[in-house]
């Protein structure tokens, strides 16, 4: 058998890309194996498979095997490959596009500077457990991001005991599906190095599922600090809900965890503002616009200048879109005018 690959990484996280887009897909476990064997193969971390989707609201099906042979249900650096292998045999034209995984959908999006954006999706509620690992008690916090990880916290990622204890973690009794491990050092109180041995592969150099569960898993255990805007937002949900409106924190927040690197991405574009405007059925007319770092707290066009655009108020009627609208230079700030006047001062 002929086959017509494509080798691609993202932050050394490697793959064997195959397009099955126009025959039905046909490999075993024992064949995928092969390919990813570094010495009697091509060699990869694991192997993707482009498929016509199943779900007609998808644009393709997105299938990820471990080097094992095995199929798992996510791969954040895979994701960011997989729209540049689309665009690049010509199999799609969209900028952002809907792809079927085991995990669910995702929607990657290529930038226009060729970086690409994953919205990873929401993460399970992290868990912390303690479990008996080869006679010793490790504590992990528990998250799927999509696919399961067990965190722990090291004191130095670069002496922890990856190789020899992942292997252990990830077949653990615990996981009967097996589960990724990772291995954090926290470098502050908003960076950590991170090692992660993947289920059905090893270490690899990279793993953007593993990076989003530990930061999920370090603010959940109060170890690293949330973005400034997740509180800002909680105060204004509570705000809006005395009012009757909704906050939508489903964008590019920190429950959605982003994955970026040298196929990574920057801030969205107005595109992406429209299309949540467009996915919430948001009247951009009749929204209040205040704030600052917009992209973070609810959807919303960039209607010059920066801000956060607050779904319409009932009872307070514009007098024309963005004319009245004030825009303030950070989020407390914002919320500051919010709290204290309580939309009027918005009218």
């Amino acid at each position: 058998m002929t086959l017509v690959f494509t080798k691609m990484q993202g932050a050394g996280n490697d793959f064997v890309v195959l397009d099955f887009t126009r025959q039905p897909f046909n490999l075993d476990s024992f064949q995928l194996k092969r390919i990813a064997d570094r010495h009697f193969g091509v060699g990869c971390d694991q192997v993707l498979v482009v498929e016509r989707p199943r779900d007609p609201a998808a644009d393709f099906r997105y299938r990820i095997f471990n080097a094992d042979g095995g199929e798992v249900e996510q791969c954040g650096n895979g994701a960011r490959c997989f729209v540049k292998f689309v665009h690049a045999r010509g199999l799609s034209a969209k900028r952002e596009i809907r792809v079927e995984t085991l995990g669910g959908t995702i929607q990657p999006r290529l930038e226009s500077d060729g970086e690409v954006r994953v919205d990873m999706g929401r993460p399970s509620p992290p868990v912390v457990e303690r479990l008996n690992v080869q006679g010793r008690e490790l504590e992990v916090t528990i998250v799927s991001m999509g696919n399961p990880h067990a965190v722990q916290v090291v004191q130095d990622a670069a002496a922890a005991p990856v190789t020899a204890q992942g292997p252990a973690l990830e077949t653990h009794a615990r996981f009967p599906n097996r589960v990724n491990a990772g291995y954090m050092q926290l470098l502050g109180r908003q960076a950590i190095a991170l090692r992660v041995w993947e289920r059905g592969t090893g270490e690899t150099l990279s793993c953007g599922t593993g990076a989003c569960a530990a930061v999920v898993a370090g603010i959940a255990r109060g170890l690293l600090d949330e973005p400034a805007y997740a509180a800002v937002a909680r105060q204004l949900e509570a705000l809006l809900a005395a009012e009757g409106a909704r906050l939508d924190a489903d964008y590019h927040c920190p429950h959605h965890p982003d994955i970026t690197g040298p196929c990574e991405c920057r801030k969205p574009g107005p595109l992406l503002y429209r299309m949540a405007a467009a996915d919430h059925r948001l009247d951009l007319a009749e929204s209040w616009w205040v704030g600052d770092r917009m992209r973070d707290v609810v959807p919303a066009e960039r209607l010059g200048g920066r801000g956060i655009l607050i779904a319409h108020l009932p009872g307070n009627e514009p007098s024309s879109a963005g004319v009245r609208f004030p825009v303030v230079r950070d989020l407390s700030a914002a919320v500051d005018i919010i709290l204290s006047e309580r939309a009027p001062a918005l009218q």
